[in-house]
């Protein structure tokens, strides 16, 4: 079998056991040709074998939801020819010498339509388990708790004085965090609108940076100057910056001549990410024996919980499933922070919303830090006097407000996309 599968050229993928959840493509087909062919058979279900062919052409004539595609038009590059369809007693065929390249375009086209397709109807079934998945942690954990922290925004409006205070914090550092934020623009790529950074202490409390990239200074003041500075201090090789993705995302912001390429790699920054997928994969196997301790038959294993071995996790998760706390979702990435300075547009707000302390921050924070360096793994307890140190040092920073939350405008979170 592993011979024919690596002369036809695919993947053998293997499931869990009396887990559908991990093959949910073939469960999904099944569900579907499993309603029609009951639909045909008669009462005992006997003749079940002598309606799959008519069951088959039906999927493969009908338009499939996700890719708004018809099966076999995408297969031969033709529509199908139904029963009751009319066709001519005499058919006329001309030749054309370039039928083939023509219709390996059109076959091209509707594979790439349907790609489209596939990906929006993906879209949405993630919104959709998001909110049932979100709904799941806020009713079983108590909400998120954060520790304290001072937040400063980085714009043309800050004075010297801030920007060499920021400095000095930076040098005296050697742990930081980092994420950026995008604005999502209808049809167009996202655009870079803010970089945040935190600065961590030894006492765990913490500044937070926001470089607001679209109102910097002019290249050519000291203020420019400095915050170059504070970049290049950031990105020395010596220092860790812990990033819940790949550093490559700031790529993108280098159009504003705050750091270079070279400055960006040489650094020493850890994808906290891919971290804690390798964390977890190695300390929670699949397991099917029942605890005699405790009486669990839940497995905690990626596959179990839902989680793709492809698929990067969501902050959400890791909160929710190592230190059972709710994360709101929607203090996962700075929507009001965009919206009380409209980053893009006005100035005054933006200069107005630096002295406002109950905006929300990312959460790529302090719990960068505790899966990188201090997760403990499950089957390790601690005293009661000595609690677990990634639950102590979660410092993930969440302002709890109550301000109006529909009417934000689109902010895409690029920590989930690296999800």
């Amino acid at each position: 079998m592993d011979e024919l599968i690596k002369q036809i050229g695919t993947t053998h993928l293997y499931s869990t056991p009396y887990h559908p959840q991990t093959n949910g493509q073939v469960e999904r087909y099944n569900s579907t040709m499993d309603a029609k062919i009951a639909a045909l058979s008669n009462l005992r279900k006997t003749d079940w074998d002598d309606q799959l062919p008519f069951v088959t052409f039906n999927y493969n004539t009908s338009i499939h939801s996700s890719t708004k595609q018809i099966p076999l038009e995408m297969m031969y590059g033709r529509s199908p020819v139904l029963p009751f369809d009319h066709q001519d007693t005499h058919v006329t065929l001309s030749y054309d010498p370039e039928h083939s390249k023509k219709l390996n375009q059109f076959l091209l086209k509707l594979n790439e339509q349907a790609k489209i397709n596939i990906i929006k109807n993906q879209e949405r079934y993630k919104q959709r388990y998001d909110k049932l998945h979100e709904h799941e942690f806020a009713s079983r954990f108590p909400p998120f708790q954060h520790y304290h922290y001072q937040q400063y925004f980085i714009n043309y409006n800050t004075s010297e004085q801030t920007l060499q205070h920021l400095i000095e914090a930076v040098k005296n550092s050697t742990s930081f965090t980092l994420d950026i934020e995008s604005v999502c623009i209808p049809y167009q790529p996202n655009k870079p609108a803010l970089i945040q950074l935190q600065v961590i202490q030894e006492n765990l409390f913490s500044y937070v940076i926001m470089i607001k990239v679209c109102h910097l200074p002019h290249e050519n003041t000291e203020k420019f100057q400095l915050i170059r500075e504070l970049f290049g201090y950031l990105f020395d090789p010596n220092i860790d910056i812990y990033v819940w993705g790949s550093i490559d995302v700031l790529e993108k912001f280098m159009e504003f001549h705050l750091f270079s390429s070279n400055q960006i790699y040489r650094s020493n920054n850890i994808n906290s990410q891919d971290y804690f997928k390798n964390y977890w994969q190695d300390y929670h196997p699949h397991q099917l024996i029942l605890s005699s301790t405790t009486n669990d038959t839940s497995c905690t294993c990626e596959t179990c919980l839902g989680i793709q071995l492809n698929i990067p996790w969501s902050l959400q998760d890791v909160v929710g499933y190592l230190l059972n706390q709710w994360l709101d979702k929607r203090y996962t990435s700075i929507h009001q922070i965009l919206v009380h300075t409209n980053v893009l547009n006005n100035e005054q707000q933006t200069r107005e919303s630096s002295q406002q302390p109950e905006l929300n921050v990312d959460l790529v924070h302090e719990l960068e830090i505790i899966i990188s360096n201090d997760l403990t793994p499950k089957n390790q307890h601690t005293s009661p006097q000595q609690p677990n140190q990634a639950t102590s040092v979660t410092t993930v920073l969440i302002q709890n407000t109550n301000n109006n939350i529909n009417d934000l405008e689109d902010i895409s979170s690029d920590d989930d996309n690296e999800q």
